[in-house]
């Protein structure tokens, strides 16, 4: 995707569709778990695994004293013995995952960084721009949607400047995201490239307010949209001095 190790993890999530690799190793340990409890035709496995059971009702640590610990904060009741169908277990580790990645992108003390990105993401699946052909155009939807560019907005961190003062050296206004792609005057020829796409391919644009414009270009799924989109970042990007 080309971001900076700073780039916020949950937006990374988000993007791509994938959970983290977290998710996918407690599947699997209640998955061993489920086997371990049904294992009664491997007597030697099965012999350690009830000497574990034992150890740890009488106060030791072992392998089910941790598996304890580590699901216990699960949103799911997990039988004893473990009886759990290997499907539903996933689908409960995953939703949960989303669940908490919403609450966290939309809360702007936890992802501060985030701010523009709520307003489009509301769903957690992989982005269709991923699979754009060229590299430069994924690369800077990327960043653009992610909020790891090249706009004041962001910069303007690295000088300790306050939000108010982030502002587009042309415009004289803040210049976050929506002030790039929709008002800026710097960029009226590359915009309106951009734009006569997207009147071909997003009902009613012209009648939008610039809020919903830029919502339904970075919402669109439209392989053309896309494109010029990518297109139009990738020169804007070209008229800025800081570069990612």
């Amino acid at each position: 995707m080309g971001l900076k190790r700073s780039t916020s993890l949950n937006a990374i999530y988000g993007e791509s569709g994938r959970t983290p690799l977290y998710t996918r190793c407690l599947t699997k340990i209640i998955n061993y778990k489920r086997k371990l409890d049904s294992s009664y035709n491997n007597p030697l496995l099965y012999t350690a695994y009830t000497c574990s059971k034992e150890l740890d009702s009488l106060g030791y640590t072992t392998w089910i004293t941790k598996f304890r610990d580590i699901t216990k904060k699960l949103p799911l009741n997990i039988p004893e013995p473990c009886t759990i169908k290997s499907q539903l277990v996933k689908s409960n580790i995953e939703k949960d995952f989303k669940n908490k990645w919403l609450r966290s992108i939309c809360n702007e003390e936890v992802s501060p960084k985030l701010r523009t990105y709520k307003l489009f993401k509301q769903k957690f699946k992989f982005e269709p721009y991923l699979s754009l052909h060229s590299f430069k155009f994924r690369k800077a939807i990327a960043q653009f949607r992610t909020g790891s560019h090249w706009l004041r907005i962001e910069t303007g961190r690295y000088d300790n400047l306050s939000k108010e003062h982030r502002i587009c050296l042309q415009c004289k206004i803040t210049e976050d995201e929506i002030h790039n792609m929709i008002e800026c005057t710097r960029f009226t020829t590359q915009r309106e490239a951009l734009f006569i796409t997207a009147r071909e391919t997003i009902p009613n644009f012209n009648n939008q307010s610039k809020h919903a414009k830029f919502i339904s270009v970075l919402s669109s799924t439209d392989p053309s949209l896309l494109n010029a989109l990518g297109r139009f970042l990738v020169a804007t990007n070209s008229e800025y001095d800081y570069k990612i």
